[in-house]
């Protein structure tokens, strides 16, 4: 109990300090893990500031460049209101030189593409001049616009329209002669070549420059690109001059620098891998730690069984040496451990009478294969004891498939032995008596049996004595009588070599039989003495042969009780009830027979206590035929029961045998 106790002990501290190793390499995992993420998160921190800055310099820059396209394109547009001013002035000059004005306002549409007409008004709205001349593109004049470019002296506009030429926007200035209004100057804007013209490629490169209305919709835009950052977009009102319209500038999906993607990338990739490797080592270590935890367990677990088997175990290697035993067998042997291993054959627990068996057998084993094999032998223990054991021999395969020895498994069967020999003793000793109980029962009907044929003998002898005294006999008138005399004596003989070969069996030797002969022999013992009470035996037997392996005297026994009880019950009975019903039936396994009367029956409440020793429905019975029918027949793996009858008249009796597989010579 110490030493058990000791070693539970050891188990939970080795079990504790496992776990604490356990514990320790899951933190030494868990210090870089967390260094690691760490540093990621670092990194996106970085990241996310640089990504921040980068965001807001652009922003910052979209502002600065939309200011500018915005300052450009009203620096241009006052340059177009000088450069009227500059018509206007040379119209007040001479307003006769038509042919002058008209060709200097040509030279300023050619060399502004902005300008698509250039038309000269009177104050009452009527056209003087316009240049080019016949373009159907015209300025829209409107007195209001007219009377505000006079009210203010200076050149005003007109909201975007939609010509023919795309978006437009009429310029108009005043023009005067000797300080009184001569007209007015109506120049007709491209929008499109506005933004065309006077947003530079750099600008245009990375933004889409757009004019838009009050409601945000796009008038014109520099590029026909859909740009695809509109939430950085930036929008400057360009009223004035155009009354209601904003300069939008939206920058272009802009390519990030491919160096620090690669290195944050690379950086991220590279983290990854190690936390991946440390997980993957972490898995292995939980593992590792589970299959060791489970080892140990296994371990434990078979020890334990081993320790509690009721059964020997031995291991022993290709050449005979031991290489393994359990408890049970170091019990059984009467040896320790440590004297068992490594141990070669001849063993010393081998009994003498089996030394050369042994060996034999060890050689056999070497050569033979790896066959699985069970055999009988005996051992010897120290004290003298002899036992008898039954070993069961298997191979033993390592793990990678070789052959290594063989494994046995040994029981002690030396009790169960003396317990089959003391149960195979009681057997005889019953069949023995139970023959003996029978032939006493029997001798009632070999006096009837052998009364019938000496009274025969006794018969003809007198009257072939009477004829040969009166001397007139002939030798032939004698024939007949002493044939029938010597008939009659070989039965008498038969029936007594009968009794003879009954008496003499000892024991059970079963052998091949059709059972249809067996029953009309034991019926044969008792049909005269049925007919000469005034009943029949009724017997349906099949037509082919029933082949069973029994002892034919022990199964006519058998037969014999059950018919002689059958006609005891029916003894005083009217005649109609003296009949015996005898049938034999098989099917693929068994055959049975069913012997049924219609006597007095079973008495109520017997029907399950028939088969139990000592208790009869007769007066004058022992209560033994039924039991014994019962065990002989289990001893030829047979039963015996009572059939439930639909009236209380009678009573059947059905036994099986099981059928061989052999066929009877005809």
């Amino acid at each position: 109990m110490k030493f058990r106790h000791t070693a539970a002990n050891s188990q939970d501290n080795s079990q504790s300090l496992s776990g604490f190793r356990a514990s320790v390499r899951d933190y030494t995992l868990a210090i870089p893990l967390l260094a690691i993420l760490l540093i990621v998160t670092l990194i996106v921190a970085l990241i996310w500031m640089t990504s921040r800055d980068n965001q807001s310099e652009t922003e910052k820059k979209l502002t600065t460049d939309a200011l500018w396209v915005e300052q450009y394109l009203r620096f241009q547009l006052q340059t177009f209101e000088t450069e009227l001013r500059d018509l206007g002035a040379d119209i007040e000059r001479d307003p006769q030189q038509k042919d002058t004005i008209r060709t200097k306002a040509q030279h300023l549409v050619s060399i502004h593409s902005e300008f698509i007409d250039i038309s000269w008004f009177t104050p009452d709205g009527q056209l003087l001049e316009s240049a080019p001349p016949g373009l159907n593109v015209i300025a829209d004049y409107k007195p209001a616009l007219a009377e505000h470019s006079r009210l203010f002296g200076k050149p005003v506009y007109s909201s975007p329209r939609h010509t023919s030429e795309g978006w437009v926007v009429d310029m108009v200035a005043p023009v005067y002669n000797n300080n009184r209004s001569a007209g007015t100057i109506w120049v007709i804007i491209s929008l499109d070549r506005l933004l065309s013209r006077n947003v530079p490629w750099w600008v245009a490169g990375k933004y889409q420059v757009s004019l838009t209305d009050s409601g945000g919709d796009p008038l014109i835009s520099k590029s026909s690109i859909m740009p695809t950052n509109d939430q950085a977009r930036h929008t400057i009102s360009f009223d004035p001059p155009l009354t209601g319209t904003y300069i939008t500038v939206t920058p272009y999906q802009s390519r990030a620098a491919i160096g620090p993607i690669v290195i944050s990338a690379a950086i991220i990739g590279l983290t990854i891998l190690v936390i991946i490797n440390l997980w993957m080592a972490y898995r292995q270590n939980r593992r590792r730690a589970a299959a060791e935890h489970a080892l140990r367990t296994e371990y434990a677990f078979r020890q334990a069984m081993e320790n509690s088997l009721t059964i020997g175990m031995r291991a022993r290697d290709r050449d005979g040496r031991i290489i393994y035993v359990n408890p049970e067998f170091c019990r059984m042997v009467g040896y320790e451990e440590k004297q068992l291993i490594g141990m070669m054959p001849p063993h010393p627990y081998w009994a003498p009478e089996i030394m050369s068996e042994g060996i034999q057998r060890q050689n056999d084993m070497r050569s033979t294969g790896i066959a699985p094999r069970e055999f009988e032998t005996r051992f010897i223990r120290p004290d003298g004891k002899l036992i008898d054991i039954q070993v069961y021999e298997a191979p033993l395969i390592d793990a990678d498939g070789t052959h290594i020895g063989w494994m046995g498994s040994l029981v002690d069967v030396t009790e169960k032995k003396k317990l089959e020999e003391a149960r195979q003793t009681e057997a005889e000793k019953l069949q023995h008596n139970a023959r003996l109980i029978t032939m006493g029962e029997m001798a009632s009907t070999l006096a009837h049996e052998l009364n019938q044929p000496l009274a025969a003998i006794t018969s003809y002898a007198t009257g072939s004595l009477n004829l040969l005294q009166s001397g007139t006999v002939q030798p032939v008138d004698l024939t007949g009588a002493l044939q029938k005399l010597s008939d009659q004596a070989q039965r008498a003989g038969t029936i007594v070599h009968r009794v003879h070969d009954f008496v003499r069996k000892r024991s059970v030797t079963p052998e091949q039989h059709d059972l249809r002969k067996i029953l009309q022999d034991a019926a044969s013992f008792v049909s005269s003495d049925i007919i000469k009470g005034g009943g029949h035996i009724d017997m349906r037997l099949p037509d082919m042969p029933v082949a069973v392996r029994a002892d034919a005297v022990l199964i006519q026994q058998v037969l014999l009780n059950l018919i002689r009880n059958a006609r005891e019950a029916a003894i005083g009975l009217p005649r109609n009830r003296q009949k015996l019903h005898i049938s034999l039936e098989s099917d693929e396994h068994e055959a049975v027979i069913t012997i049924t009367d219609h006597g007095h029956g079973i008495p109520e409440g017997m029907e399950n206590e028939i088969f139990t020793p000592f208790i009869s429905s007769k007066s004058e019975g022992m209560g033994m035929g039924l039991p014994i029918c019962r065990s002989i027949l289990e001893s030829h793996k047979g039963r015996l029961w009572l059939l439930a009858t639909p009236d209380t008249q009678g009573a059947s009796f059905c036994l099986s045998l099981p059928l061989s597989t052999q066929e009877i010579a005809q």
